[in-house]
């Protein structure tokens, strides 16, 4: 009897638990956020609270951006992090102003993106990437060399992908290869911008930087539609045929008179073509042919002379 007495004692302990959240469950009611309580209202938090603890969350995060000497972005879902600024996920990518490739050098130079492995590369290509299209898209393996073969799901974003290393411009996004991850850059100025370039401790990473890097190990690149300029056809410059001689006819025929000329006969009836006047293929000597003029230098009053 003792015996069983204590048995359902301790059965009674284990299954407490499981009772006591299903009663909880039965008559509680979900808030917004999914959470049970007896009145279904999301618990608020004293504004005095929630200061004391966005503060010790703030030197947590100074803490760790004096040991890696960046400034590290607040992590999302916190309820501390900066509204103004968008965010995904649990790290915080900015939408920062890559309206030209010197805008983004500008706007991240000295920052570094941190997705919980340190200041990698591929954290700064998905900066990128979400301040070009508010989305980013994590590698498949792992590495930055990765990237070449995800073309269906980075072009969509507003890249197009170009193999090589032909063609480079300030802007594109190089995915390296070598090594067991490989890298991710921006080419800018002749050199390449990006995080964990140089960095004594790779696992930690450093913040963005520009830096001369090799090209032997590029697999290609993406260029940003925005930084493609639309060319516009100029006319050619080449010679084109001069088209066919047009004669202005003021009249049919004239009749020459006394003291005329035939190059200003030519002149006055407006019977010239812009070859020139005189010359084995001046007007004078075309009209004297056709006329039947020996001599464009000399013509008689009463003759008639056409075009």
């Amino acid at each position: 009897m003792k015996f069983a007495l204590k048995l359902l004692t301790v059965v009674g302990f284990i299954l407490m638990p499981f009772i006591l959240s299903a009663v909880f469950i039965s008559v509680g009611k979900p808030d917004e956020n999914g959470r049970y309580s007896l009145t279904g209202v999301t618990a608020v938090i004293p504004d005095d609270v929630r200061s004391i603890t966005c503060q010790l969350q703030r030197e947590q995060a100074a803490a760790v951006s004096e040991r890696l000497g960046v400034d590290v972005p607040q992590d999302a879902g916190s309820g501390c992090q900066p509204t103004d600024l968008a965010q995904m996920g649990s790290v915080a990518y900015y939408k920062v102003n890559v309206s030209t490739p010197a805008a983004f050098y500008n706007a991240v130079n000295g920052k570094g993106f941190n997705e919980g492995y340190g200041l990698q590369c591929v954290a700064g290509f998905k900066e990128f990437m979400f301040a070009l299209s508010g989305k980013v898209v994590a590698t498949n393996t792992g590495g930055a060399s990765g990237y070449a073969a995800q073309q269906r799901q980075i072009e969509p974003l507003g890249f197009k992908w170009h193999a090589g290393s032909a063609g480079l411009k300030d802007g594109d996004w190089g995915i390296f290869g070598g090594g067991q991850y490989g890298h991710v850059a921006m080419y800018f100025r002749g050199q390449w911008f990006g995080q964990n370039q140089g960095a004594a401790d790779a696992l930690r990473g450093n913040a963005f930087n520009l830096m001369s890097i090799s090209t032997s190990n590029l697999i290609g690149y993406y260029r940003p539609n925005i930084y493609n300029k639309v060319s516009v056809s100029k006319p050619s410059t080449s010679a084109k045929p001069s088209p066919a001689p047009v004669i202005k006819q003021s009249d049919s025929s004239y009749t020459v008179r006394r003291g005329d000329t035939l190059g200003q006969v030519l002149i006055d009836q407006g019977w010239v073509t812009g070859r020139g006047l005189w010359g084995a293929d001046g007007d004078a000597a075309r009209s004297a042919t056709a006329n039947g003029i020996a001599d464009p230098n000399l013509i008689f009053p009463g003759q008639v002379v056409r075009p």
